[in-house]
């Protein structure tokens, strides 16, 4: 027999439903934060740091002050000495020295200067030592230039001799860079000695500010076209036993010992100019305005190969000619 079902029934049965999909809401809800707290994610790996700016590099200031009051030589010192075949950078700040610094020419020992542009090394007031300030492959002399190191040197910055020192000697190793440097107030700016390579010091240098006086002693200047440049003005500029050579002379080249681009005004002691032979046009000196106070002392170079109409040493030159 059939009965009615009661007339509540869908009613009953929609809550039902209804009771039912918010238990499934709430367990969608909820389940995140259960699995969480059961089973927590695996953290994110951290990312590495940067290294710093600075580690690409030996800080000079890790060791020495550069407050121009406390003696910092002695620290520098001990930071090329401790830091072999790396690049030493000092940042801006006065390094005050009372004796010279010494940089390795041995090429498992050398390490680079690099200045920051106003990192100033400055001759101490108690300053009395006749080697310079710098004293680049001043220990562990080399003649090398083929291993790994061998070619280094000092980049940037200012020296500042107080009137009382030498800014830079270059004295043993083999293309020693010196670059970018402004040296002021100095006895000799940079003094290139006998070095290791055949009694030459062997360097490269260029992009140098100096004021006061020019002073090149025994200077090397290698199959360029011209081995000396003065400018407009040549006041105060000194050669003092410097060579130039030529190992080619092809005919059409020009070789010129030295040009000045006004009136020569130098003063140049014992300079040897190296022609070959007469396949080049060679001069000891162009100029390019007559006149001027200079004067050329002691020459060596045959005379013979001389071949240059324009050649202006003759106005300026006193002492001998040597072959």
């Amino acid at each position: 027999m059939n009965q009615k079902p009661p007339a509540n029934l869908p009613f009953l049965f929609f809550r039902t439903i209804t009771a039912c999909a918010a238990a499934a809401l709430l367990a969608l809800v909820c389940e995140p934060e259960a699995r969480a707290a059961e089973a927590p994610a695996p953290p994110t790996p951290a990312t590495p740091a940067a290294p710093a700016a600075a580690a690409a590099f030996v800080l000079a200031t890790d060791y020495a002050p550069a407050d121009g009051v406390n003696d910092a030589a002695d620290a520098l010192q001990r930071c090329i000495d401790e830091n072999p075949h790396r690049t030493i950078y000092l940042p801006d700040g006065e390094y005050l020295l009372s004796h010279p610094i010494a940089t390795p020419a041995d090429p498992a020992r050398a390490v680079s200067l690099r200045l920051a542009d106003f990192a100033f090394l400055v001759a101490a007031p108690d300053w009395a030592h006749e080697s310079a300030m710098v004293r680049l492959g001043g220990i562990h002399p080399a003649n090398n230039n083929r291993a790994p190191g061998s070619v280094w040197g000092l980049y940037g910055g200012n020296l500042d001799g107080a009137g009382r020192a030498t800014g830079i000697s270059i004295e043993s190793g083999r293309e020693t860079r010196v670059q970018n440097v402004a040296i002021k107030r100095y006895h000799v700016g940079i003094h290139v000695m006998k070095g290791a390579n055949s009694g030459s010091a062997d360097c490269d240098i260029r992009d140098i500010d100096m004021t006061d006086n020019n002073s090149y002693v025994r200077c090397y200047s290698d199959q360029f076209s011209t081995g000396w440049l003065f400018g407009a003005k040549s006041d105060n500029a000194d050669l003092d036993g410097c060579f130039v050579y030529w190992w080619d002379s092809n005919p059409g080249k020009r070789h010129t010992a030295m040009r000045c681009e006004g009136p020569f005004k130098a003063l140049v002691d014992d300079l040897w100019a190296g022609f070959r032979d007469t396949k080049a046009t060679n001069a000891v000196l162009l100029v390019g305005e007559a006149g001027g106070h200079g004067v050329i002392r002691d020459l060596r170079v045959r005379e013979e190969r001389l071949n240059a109409p324009e050649d202006a040493f003759r106005a300026h030159f006193t002492g001998r000619l040597h072959p």
